[in-house]
């Protein structure tokens, strides 16, 4: 006779695990929850650069969501549909304890389908950043506010990775104070291993000994701006002919026409474009600054994971940035699209030896147990536990 498994089932629901903080983050909590109480499953749609990770650590425990699509638009509304469907057959067949919908498009997909075929389930919802922006419009910005709204009254709790985005959402009536939680999103602050060679990390990415490095970690969509690092770096090069500028990551609709400017700028020997890596720590170990120049982030991961590093940064104003980036002390921040003053801010920082020595050992302070990924774990399964408390029986 078997013996019956009383582990709370958790599943997570994510639109695709794409290369980004959100992803990694679900990632690693869907593979760290404590195994002896929780039993975790994770859905998403199909496509995403992280699928075999996520396959090779969930094996049999993770579904896809076939048609569901990233892109909102009004050519989707039918995979939209069917994905809806999708999604509630899976809830069925698992039978969740607790559902918890990640980004903007399985949150509204998750979150609809828990409400029709399991309204006693408890549904959490976290804004990885709120999905939707100015930057599309005024009417497209309160639309999709809105959606978040009604969505919000069907949702047991919401959680926020900065504190900025939870006072975005209060002031557009998503939420409430009690129901809006803030949970920081987890780095992993690896350690570099002892046979690290710096100069070889340098001669594999074809950068002379010596050369100023500054480093970018993102995605190629609209809001991550990476054409703005691209005008960044050629304004510097005129400044600091001898620096190197690598952007890492993929993906995205923007990724053709930001490498052609980059090529028509004749930057192609002093701007590298990585792709996805698996050795961020050690592109951060040859890098003296991260930059970012996002207009949208809910807590950059990658932003934590440089600080994490000692490594400082100059970054435009997006978000929880803020909370983390202290101007003049670890780093400076920026106004939004202010491409020539990050320009100036990064060629003063590396001719100056004493400011850089400021923020370098400004960062120094910085907080790594406050954004660990195991402290965010831990965060999850008190959440986890205190939800169920309020109704046993679910």
């Amino acid at each position: 006779m078997k013996n019956r498994d009383n582990r709370v089932k958790i599943l997570y629901i994510i639109t695709r695990l794409d290369a980004g903080g959100a992803q990694k983050s679900v990632l690693y909590s869907a593979a760290n929850l404590s195994k002896n109480k929780f039993k975790v499953f994770l859905a998403a749609g199909p496509g995403g650069v992280l699928d075999p990770f996520a396959k090779k650590l969930l094996k049999n425990k993770y579904f896809y969501i076939n048609s569901l699509r990233q892109r909102v638009c009004f050519y989707n509304l039918f995979y939209d549909l069917v994905s809806l469907f999708q999604t509630a057959w899976l809830i069925i067949k698992i039978r969740p304890h607790i559902i918890h919908t990640n980004c903007p498009k399985a949150g509204v997909v998750g979150r609809a389908a828990a409400f029709l075929t399991a309204p006693k389930t408890k549904v959490i919802h976290t804004y990885h950043g709120l999905g939707f922006s100015v930057y599309g419009g005024i009417k497209r910005y309160l639309f999709y506010s809105k959606i978040e709204k009604y969505f919000s009254f069907i949702t047991d709790q919401l959680v926020f990775v900065s504190n900025s985005n939870m006072q975005e959402a209060l002031t557009l009536g998503i939420g409430n104070v009690k129901k809006n939680i803030l949970i920081y999103p987890g780095a992993e602050f690896e350690k570099l291993k002892p046979s690290f060679d710096y100069n070889a990390k340098l001669e594999s990415l074809r950068i002379p000994k010596g050369a100023k490095v500054i480093l970018s970690i993102g995605n190629f969509k609209p809001l991550k701006n990476a054409r703005d690092f691209v005008l960044v770096a050629k304004h510097v090069l005129k400044k600091i002919p001898g620096a190197y500028f690598l952007y890492a990551g993929c993906g995205g609709m923007e990724e053709r026409k930001v490498k052609t400017l980059a090529k028509k700028s004749g930057l192609k020997n002093h701007l590298f474009f990585l792709g996805m890596r698996h050795d961020t720590r050690e592109l951060l170990a040859v890098s003296d600054l991260y930059v970012s120049t996002s207009l949208r982030e809910g807590m950059p991961v990658a932003l934590l994971e440089a600080l994490g590093a000692g490594v400082p940064a100059v970054c435009y104003e997006a978000d929880g940035t803020a909370e983390v980036l202290i101007n003049g002390k670890n780093g400076f921040i920026l106004g939004q699209r202010n491409k020539e003053g990050m320009s100036d801010k990064i060629i003063e920082i590396l001719k100056n030896d004493k400011i850089y020595f400021t923020i370098k050992q400004g960062v120094k302070s910085f907080d790594k147990n406050l954004f660990s990924a195991v402290s965010t774990v831990r965060k999850q399964e008190e959440l986890y536990n205190k939800i169920l408390l309020k109704n046993p029986g679910s």
